[in-house]
């Protein structure tokens, strides 16, 4: 399986878009920045058919390397989940 990255896509929209490669790379950032500013100040974002994003509060736990040694505290802290939505689950064959 191999992996896309950012100039990959960027690469596949100026495509679809029929427009050049900055200007696709232009339009990928600003997305990218619109849902990082969204999350950062507390909103869940969805893009119905294609997921939901959230931030979530994870809770403080105690971890035990696995090579050994003594267990470490790992504090809370927040992170991201997402929730794939129908259009995505049915594109990669994912049941609910």
């Amino acid at each position: 399986m191999a992996t896309l990255r950012r100039a990959d896509l960027a690469g596949r929209l100026s495509s679809k878009m029929g427009g050049t490669k900055a200007a696709a790379d232009v339009a990928l950032a600003s997305v990218v920045e619109v849902l990082e500013e969204a999350l950062a100040s507390g909103h869940k974002v969805v893009l119905t058919g294609f997921g939901t994003f959230q931030v979530k509060r994870a809770k403080a736990r105690t971890v035990r390397p696995i090579r050994g040694g003594d267990a470490v505290e790992v504090p809370p802290h927040d992170r991201v989940g997402f929730v794939p939505g129908a259009s995505l689950r049915a594109a990669i064959g994912q049941k609910k």
